[in-house]
């Protein structure tokens, strides 16, 4: 399987009508690109500047160094689809 990662890359006001499952949008910019009608099930988004300007990272997916740790110390082995990526630690209000 080949995945897409567009990590970095700007993508503001463009019109997206593509199929972006499971592609890496790590850092990417999406601040006002039209959002309706793309396919994005399985996509990372970490850091990402969403088209309404928030910056999301996938809480289910993006976590701390310490969480992974506490969870192979509670017999957890198989981590599957998660990310420790230091920018992406979700933002404090």
């Amino acid at each position: 399987m080949i995945t897409l990662s567009l990590s970095g890359f700007c993508l503001n006001r463009t019109v997206l009508g593509v199929d972006l499952s499971r592609a890496n949008l790590t850092d990417a910019n999406l601040l006002g690109a039209n959002w309706s009608s793309i396919i994005r099930e399985g996509t990372l988004f970490c850091n990402t500047t969403m088209p309404d300007g928030s910056i999301y990272s996938d809480p289910s997916r993006v976590i701390k160094v310490e969480e992974l740790l506490q969870r192979y110390a509670n017999g957890e082995r198989k981590f599957y689809d998660v990310v420790i990526y230091p920018s992406c630690q979700p933002r404090r209000s």
